[in-house]
């Protein structure tokens, strides 16, 4: 009889999450798209652009705290209730969201959520590991983030059509009966033995110092930053250029590009390497924004837009999906190439970290950036961290099964 802690190549752990995953991130993870702006139309609050924006960043400050502590509940609760109570906490805020418009209660449900998103973003992986064998960690976390995204696009095409049609209660709505159908399928969730460490804050603290898991780190901020800002000053260069009607249309294809390089990104790494794939996006990254600099500063000087300035944006829209997709499971599967499978929990929050800390400092510094800096400056400047990070990538050694 097969024992139930033999690795299998895609184990039936890895398809519940993935499945799981897909609706949760259809229901709360897409209403992240949309929540300042109903906020701001339904509430009554005094600083309001401020305050509903400190209710997504509470998420990730909570998300930050966690990935430090998360081995005090990891440890007590074990994979299954760690998971399962993690996804009812995206529940819990979608409904908070659709019952009141109380900003402390909004911001206690918020916090709530970043510790599950927190729990379900450790225990999640750490529990592929424990499950697959080693030369399909890229794979089954590729399979896992690749759901997530395809339900995170999917969602965000269905609730801007609910809004459009029906409004933002409706959105919030449907926001929550994707995310409970995703927390029902957690019960079938196979019951593995916890195989969490301890919390030492000493431990995480030398993980954190390590070369490789700081480098790694690094990626997953710069990743961060410009999908927090990027995608901001991108979506008002494109609407003042062209017209709102054209940001859904030319955006899509970074969630397109983000879904394929989470599915893709993962065997690409475990074949050639994790350095190699982190280069690769991050060249390809800086190429499309420097390409976006040309359109913009033919923009600038008068000149209309043509067929080629669509193409080239539609193009750097696909590199940064690329980029974005891929950072977040190569790293993933880094820790599991690196770390003891008693660590591996303390490895992912080390590096996640710096993830968190830049999407707070962009929800709360974004605006800043932007009245500083033009967008062709804002754009070059981050054009040249990618071509930096393509540098430092493949100095990045690991043990993956390639060497």
């Amino acid at each position: 009889m097969r024992d139930e802690n033999e690795p299998r190549a895609v184990p039936s752990d890895v398809l519940i999450m993935s499945i799981s995953f897909c609706f949760i991130f259809m229901g709360a993870g897409a209403l992240q798209q949309f929540l300042i702006n109903i906020l701001k139309r339904s509430a009554n609050w005094p600083l309001l652009g401020y305050a509903t924006t400190s209710i997504l960043a509470m998420v990730y400050f909570s998300f930050m705290f966690w990935r430090i502590f998360i081995g005090l509940t990891l440890r007590r609760l074990g994979f299954y209730l760690s998971i399962l109570l993690g996804g009812f906490t995206y529940l819990l805020f979608t409904l908070a969201v659709f019952l009141s418009r109380d900003y402390f209660l909004l911001l206690t449900a918020a916090a709530v959520w970043g510790w599950g998103a927190c729990s379900i973003w450790i225990a999640a992986p750490t529990q592929i590991f424990l499950a697959a064998e080693r030369t399909k960690y890229g794979l089954c976390t590729g399979l896992l983030y690749g759901f997530a995204l395809s339900g995170y696009t999917v969602g965000v095409f269905l609730l801007g059509e609910v809004q459009r049609y029906s409004g933002d209660q409706a959105v919030v709505s449907a926001a929550a009966l994707f995310t409970s159908l995703g927390v029902a399928v957690l019960f079938f969730l196979p019951r593995r033995r916890s195989t969490f460490a301890a919390l030492r804050l000493g431990r995480i603290w030398q993980l954190a110092k390590r070369r490789s898991l700081l480098v790694a780190g690094f990626f997953l901020f710069t990743a961060a930053i410009s999908y927090g800002i990027l995608l901001g000053v991108y979506a008002g260069f494109v609407d003042r250029a062209i017209g709102a009607g054209f940001v859904g249309r030319i955006a899509v294809f970074f969630y397109l590009a983000r879904v394929a390089a989470s599915f893709l990104g993962g065997p690409i790494s475990d074949r050639w390497g994790r350095g190699v794939v982190l280069r690769g996006s991050f060249l390809l990254a800086a190429f499309g924004l420097m390409a976006t600099v040309l359109v913009a500063e033919r923009f600038s000087k008068g000149v209309a837009f043509q067929g080629m300035h669509y193409a080239t944006l539609i193009l750097s829209s696909l590199f940064l999906g690329l980029q974005t997709g891929v950072i977040p499971v190569v790293t993933t599967a880094f820790v599991g190439d690196t770390l003891a499978q008693e660590e591996r929990h303390l490895g992912l929050g080390a590096i996640f970290f710096w993830r968190d800390l830049a999407m707070v400092i962009t929800l709360l510094g974004g605006e800043a950036l932007v009245v500083h800096f033009s967008f062709e400056t804002a754009i070059l400047l981050f054009a040249i961290v990618f071509v930096g990070c393509a540098i430092v990538a493949p100095r990045v050694k690991v043990s993956s099964p390639r060497g």
